[in-house]
């Protein structure tokens, strides 16, 4: 896969296609996410990042934004992902897309409960869960009440009972 993106890379960039480089990027930092390549996935989505911005392609950017967020987490890098967790959000919110808004605020109470931030977690998690309802996502569904209980758990077990 990353040698056919890189390929077609040649080819956009031979042809000064901007636009379809940024896309291109944005799919070799998906492959390089896959391989746990977290370096090298960040490079690609700072330059589809990069490119988005220039073409003003708010809704593009957002998604970049998350992706580049997964990444700093996995990395923990929790003010990291949260800052690119809350930039995703914020043009999800201003396109009102709701289903975009479910799975970062899903991570965003993930990022908070590694940090045991627990009122932020739950915060995020029931943002999270309301839209996943609303959409009747049983995945997505299932897998924020198991985040809740996570952090009902970690609660329970630190003695934090409030």
């Amino acid at each position: 896969a990353e040698q056919h993106y890189q390929q077609a890379l040649a080819i956009f960039i031979e042809f000064n296609d901007r636009y379809s480089q940024a896309a291109t990027y944005h799919q070799l930092g998906m492959v390089a996410e896959e391989q746990r390549a977290w370096a090298t996935a960040e490079q690609h989505y700072q330059q589809a990042l990069a490119i988005f911005i220039e073409f003003n392609d708010r809704y593009e950017q957002a998604d970049v934004y998350h992706q580049l967020g997964y990444v700093a987490q996995a990395q923990r890098e929790w003010p990291t992902a949260e800052q690119h967790y809350q930039q995703a959000l914020a043009i999800f919110i201003e396109f009102n897309d709701r289903y975009g808004q479910a799975s970062t605020y899903d991570n965003l109470g993930a990022v908070a409960q590694e940090q045991g931030d627990w009122a932020t977690a739950k915060r995020h998690y029931k943002q999270a869960l309301s839209i996943y309802i609303e959409f009747k996502d049983q995945d997505g569904l299932a897998r924020t009440i198991r985040n809740l209980g996570g952090v009902a758990a970690q609660v329970i077990s630190s003695g934090h009972l409030h």
